[in-house]
């Protein structure tokens, strides 16, 4: 059995909390705590603009040793987690409701250990409902605009053994690691695996799809928990 932090069994996700309203100049925002990943989610409407639009980034002081502020992380990932949180969200709205105003999504990294794509999927989707449930009702969106929720977690093998919601150490270590991304009326919305030491065999992926099921379903409720409060 492997040995993990917070005495975690292999599958089970780290405490995630979602703290509201963090930033009351945004018209929608939160903090996730997904262990000792903290990352700030803003929504913010934009009357000069259209569509949707996400930023990454990251605070010098989450990780160690201190990052520097103008050293960008590398680009591919960056990108990488912006286009991921992008189709992720954008798949959650009503064809037409950005067609008239944009709506910016910022999420940035406070404390980092680990998991930040998925970790900014589920905080950025809470920022932004949070945002459309402010002007619901008014001229700009009579209705809510939202299809479904969505949340992402990741998944992995170490040393034969699958693991879910790895942290940075643990997917340092892995042979495998996945992230999956999943609306709350159990569609799939994103997958990505990479093998890193052997070749994947289907069944290993549809494996780690299943635990990654069981744990998006917990970052779900805890998502509901925030905004229904």
């Amino acid at each position: 059995m492997l040995i993990r932090q917070f005495a975690r069994h292999e599958h089970a996700i780290r405490e995630v909390s979602f703290i509201s309203h963090v930033s009351p100049s945004a018209d929608g925002s939160c903090v996730i705590k997904s262990g000792n990943t903290h990352i700030l989610c803003t929504a913010c409407l934009d009357m000069n603009a259209t569509g949707l639009h996400v930023e990454f980034g990251q605070l010098p002081g989450s990780e160690h040793p201190r990052r520097s502020r103008n050293d960008a992380r590398n680009t591919f990932e960056v990108q990488s987690i912006e286009n991921t949180v992008y189709q992720s969200l954008s798949l959650m709205l009503d064809v037409d409701v950005l067609s008239k105003v944009g709506l910016f999504i910022d999420c940035d990294v406070l404390q980092s250990e680990g998991s930040l794509k998925t970790a900014c999927v589920s905080g950025g989707y809470v920022a932004m409902a949070l945002a459309l449930k402010k002007w619901t009702g008014s001229a700009l969106f009579p209705k809510m605009p939202l299809i479904s929720q969505v949340a992402g977690i990741s998944c992995g093998f170490i040393k034969g053994r699958m693991v879910l919601d790895l942290d940075h150490q643990e997917a340092v270590q892995a042979d495998v690691v996945g992230d999956f991304v999943f609306s709350s009326d159990n569609q799939v919305v994103s997958v990505d695996v990479r093998a890193k030491q052997y070749a994947v065999p289907f069944e290993q992926i549809r494996d780690m799809e299943n635990m990654a099921v069981r744990g998006v379903a917990q970052i779900l409720l805890a998502q509901k928990q925030c905004l229904n409060a």
